[in-house]
């Protein structure tokens, strides 16, 4: 086996071995559960507590509701990543700057509708939007098959739409769902499925503007509710954290194409194997979220507050490394850690804007977050130039913003 492949097989190993051990954690924690509660209600003695609470019941059929759906669909979306960049610019031979102007249109297209889907959303139903993401999803994916930069466009668009709606109604509709079954009376905790979701998940410099306009009015029209610090503090590392996230995403591919060419300059750069690279990388966030999953359930010192501002420190230090370290395996490896911590981060940043954020505006406000850190990736991409300098300096960029989110967590976020 190469060196990816060997890397690939130790995170499955890992992956396995911390599925086992937190699914005999859960089942020992049940099983105490429903002492307690047959001890409590006189309902038997000695060892006889077979019956499980009505919640219990109630949480199962929420798992089995929710998580086949919510898998399909981050799968779809999840699958196309280690091929987009090297589709459009290996495949159809579309330069750098346009691959990012495609790129720039779908974090356009998620900032404009971040306006309005929310809202809509929590208006007229959860179950609607979830269907029209999954449309717009496979709209987009069929896009591809065109080689007419217009449709090419076009489905960036609709990715971004459906990017949107499915970062925003999904949790909305899941915590919502949650409360109103009052599932935090059973052994389904909130953290615990923030981590599960894990493991399982046109011109712009004109447009851009316009972004910043609209996203100001409406930021001001809701400032009543975003004017809690807890808010605009986790609005602050959403933008940071979620941007450097996407700029990953669209740079990860050149960077280990480039120190794979300083590291083996007699081997062409396209013989990497993006497929099992990205399946590595996978690998790692779900580490990750098994690792969130453990230090909540280990209710020691650890509480979600600390581990994001950990984990948006790791970060910093993840990236900042590859630009001092051009060795391909210390790339790849950097890299891998950074996607440890995108999977500590998404089930960290649920649990607290869960605890936050009301049920009755949601969906509302979790659109509303994701408008900065469109803006964010839109101005980066919009700048796009050939070669490594430019990447350099976004992932330094990214690192210092990440440090003083980390500093601001630490000063005004609570929980």
């Amino acid at each position: 086996m190469d060196f990816y492949q060997v890397n690939l097989f130790a995170f499955v190993l890992l992956n396995s071995s911390l599925i086992y051990r937190q699914h005999r954690r859960e089942k020992a924690a049940d099983l105490s559960e429903k002492i307690q509660a047959c001890e409590t209600e006189n309902l038997i003695s000695g060892d006889d507590y077979d019956s499980s609470p009505p919640q219990q019941d109630e949480a199962a059929t929420f798992k089995k509701l929710f998580f086949p759906v919510y898998v399909l669909v981050w799968a779809a979306d999840w699958l196309q990543g280690p091929f987009i960049y090297t589709l459009y610019k290996d495949e159809k031979h579309l330069s750098e700057p346009t691959v990012a102007r495609l790129f720039t249109t779908g974090f356009l297209a998620g900032a404009a509708s971040a306006f309005f889907v929310g809202s809509l959303a929590d208006r007229y139903g959860r179950r609607s939007a979830c269907l029209v993401c999954c449309a717009t999803i496979v709209l987009s994916c069929l896009s591809v098959l065109s080689d007419d930069i217009r449709l090419l466009f076009v489905g960036r668009a609709l990715g971004g739409l459906g990017t949107t709606l499915m970062y925003t109604v999904f949790e909305a509709w899941m915590v919502t769902e949650y409360n109103q079954r009052a599932l935090q009376r059973s052994s389904l905790k909130l953290s615990g499925i923030f981590g599960l979701m894990i493991t399982l998940d046109g011109d712009k410099l004109r447009a851009f503007p316009c972004e910043c306009l609209l996203f100001a009015s409406r930021l001001l029209s809701d400032w009543e509710t975003m004017v809690d610090r807890q808010i605009l503090t986790l609005g602050l590392a959403s933008c940071c954290f979620e941007g450097s996230m996407y700029l990953f995403i669209f740079f990860w591919s050149p960077a280990l194409k480039s120190s794979h060419a300083l590291t083996h300059p007699n081997q062409p750069s396209n013989i990497l194997p993006f497929g099992i690279i990205f399946a590595c990388f996978m690998g790692a966030m779900m580490s990750g979220s098994q690792l969130f999953t453990a230090a909540m359930a280990s209710r020691n010192w650890l509480t979600s507050r600390i581990i994001l501002q950990a984990v948006v420190t790791v970060s910093s230090v993840s990236l900042l490394a590859t630009i001092f370290f051009r060795n391909e395996f210390v790339t790849f490896w950097c890299f891998c850690l950074f996607e440890a911590c995108v999977g500590m981060y998404f089930p960290s940043m649920g649990y607290l804007k869960g605890k936050v954020i009301d049920d009755g505006n949601r969906a509302h406000l979790y659109g509303l977050l994701r408008i900065p850190y469109n803006v964010f990736v839109v101005v980066a991409l919009s700048l796009t130039r050939e070669g490594d300098m430019y990447r350099e300096i976004i992932f330094m960029c990214c690192s210092g913003l990440l440090l003083i989110v980390s500093a601001v967590i630490g000063v005004l976020l609570h929980g």
